[in-house]
């Protein structure tokens, strides 16, 4: 959901969604957020949290995958897309 509901924070939350062990009852919950978030994804995410910056005074995105270094290397790609949207 990409709602902004108050102008000095908004929170952006990626939970990444393994298809293959989202609706699975028994393994680990770490499980579900195998995640490798592409290019394509992120380049949408990038999009949408500069829009959401237009309406807040701060943004904060947490990449809440945690498979190995999943998590910092997605974030730290949107970071770059970002950074580029932003002053591109």
């Amino acid at each position: 959901m990409w709602v902004v509901d108050t102008p000095d924070l908004a929170l952006v939350r990626l939970h990444g969604n393994n298809e293959d062990t989202w609706k699975i009852k028994g393994p680990a919950a770490s499980d579900r957020f195998n995640y490798e978030y592409g290019d394509t994804k992120l380049e949408e995410i990038a999009r949408r949290t500069t829009a959401i910056a237009q309406m807040t005074l701060e943004v904060q995105v947490v990449v809440n995958v945690n498979f190995e270094d999943q998590g910092i290397r997605a974030g730290r790609r949107l970071a770059q897309m970002a950074n580029a949207t932003w002053t591109g």
